[in-house]
């Protein structure tokens, strides 16, 4: 199995089906009596809902090595899309030491990464001597790694500390200290008694009339009144002019599909039929089928593949059929059919929608056969009706 290309595509709904077609050339040749499958996966399976979607291409001897237009096309359920988990992880240690000034300290490294070598080439530094540590064993990464971070960072809080506890700064030039703060001075004297309060002073003449000074602010908004009467009811209002015509709201699909996997020897009848519910009768049936085809063991043969509606073939515009000539017996491959077309004129109710397998006009009977080595489908879906 050989993947040549593939596509993305994001589903949005658990509850709907996924609709798949493939158009391309394919080849098969340079050998004899051999054969070649084309199908679609999903996330790497194949289609389980309802069966595989595929086409398989069988040649006689390498003469009929022909490139051909090659046509894949179904619905497919029970597909979900589930997201990628990129796992992360984390990783706790905890170490307790301590110093020679009798100060225990904890530590408490977290690493996140994506992967635990990733945690051994952040931690991968030499070690330092001048501190003691002692060694604790990890399920992640030697003791050898973990004792040499924990020194590097043991060797900064030591800097601070030390800086922290000194209380003697060093003397302009750096040879003597600074001697100790003197005491403060003295306090203040005693505050003095109050002294009696002098008299009262003669009363003053009036001043001149001030100017007016601006307006206030706003007041605040009053309560509301009460509710009043209803007054009398008014004459009718003139009738406005009809609005624009809606457009019609998006109806649901009306579709089915019907697979198979059998191999049908039949060189004339029905090959299988599947039963549908046309809902609107002024609605147009568009039906595909796919699956593989087959005719051999004769010269200048023709055989017909065509769609019918309860038995009889569409009038509405043409029918819908294939048909396969060979000039020879040496011309026997099996090859991936694709019919297609739409039918109007098609009342609504039950419908039984077939494919079948007949002679061409003027030809005789012939060997002929349907469904090998891989998956058959009839596709039919009730669509609006076309343009005039």
């Amino acid at each position: 199995m050989l993947l040549f290309q593939d596509c993305q595509f994001t589903k949005i709904k658990d509850d709907t089906t996924l609709h798949v077609v493939f158009q391309g050339n394919i080849l098969l040749g340079g050998c004899s009596n051999c054969c070649k499958r084309w199908f679609i996966t999903f996330n790497g399976t194949e289609c389980g809902g309802p069966l595989p979607i595929d086409a398989v291409l069988w040649i006689s001897n390498s003469n009929n090595d022909d490139h051909r237009h090659g046509a894949i096309e179904s619905y497919c359920d029970n597909k979900r899309e589930y997201p990628r988990w990129h796992q992360h992880w984390k990783l706790s240690r905890l170490w307790k030491l301590q110093w020679s000034h009798g100060v225990d300290v904890s530590v408490s490294v977290v690493c996140h990464s994506h992967s635990p070598d990733t945690i051994k080439r952040l931690f991968h530094l030499s070690s330092f001597v001048g501190l003691h540590l002692p060694e604790t064993k990890t399920k992640m990464f030697g003791t050898t790694s973990d004792v040499a971070v924990m020194k590097l960072v043991l060797l900064f809080c030591l800097f601070f500390y030390i800086r922290s506890v000194s209380t003697v700064a060093p003397a302009k030039g750096g040879l003597c200290a600074q001697g100790a703060t003197g005491l403060p001075g003295r306090n203040a004297g005693e505050k003095g008694v109050a002294g009696p309060p002098g008299p009262r002073g003669v009363k003053g003449e009036a001043g001149e009339k001030g100017v007016v000074g601006p307006p206030g602010p706003r007041g605040f908004k009053g309560e509301a009144g009460k509710k009043g009467v209803v007054g009398p009811r008014g004459p009718r209002g003139i009738k406005g002019e009809a609005g624009p015509v809606g457009k019609v709201a998006a109806e649901q699909r009306n579709w089915k599909q019907c697979a198979w996997k059998k191999q049908e020897n039949k060189d004339i009848g029905l090959i299988k039929d599947c039963q549908f519910t046309k809902i609107k009768d002024n609605a147009t049936l568009h039906v595909v089928f796919q699956g593989n085809i087959y005719l051999g063991g004769c010269d200048s043969c023709c055989k017909r593949w065509f769609i019918t509606f309860n038995d009889a073939e569409c009038s509405g515009p043409l029918p819908i059929d294939a048909a396969l000539w060979i000039p020879n017996g040496n011309t026997n491959d099996h090859r991936h059919g694709a019919i297609e077309g739409y039918c109007d004129n098609i009342r609504k109710g039950n419908i039984r929608v077939g494919i079948n397998i007949g002679n061409c006009p003027n030809y005789g009977n012939s060997n002929g056969n349907t469904g090998w080595m891989s998956v058959s489908r009839l596709i039919i879906e009730e669509v609006p009706r076309s343009q005039q």
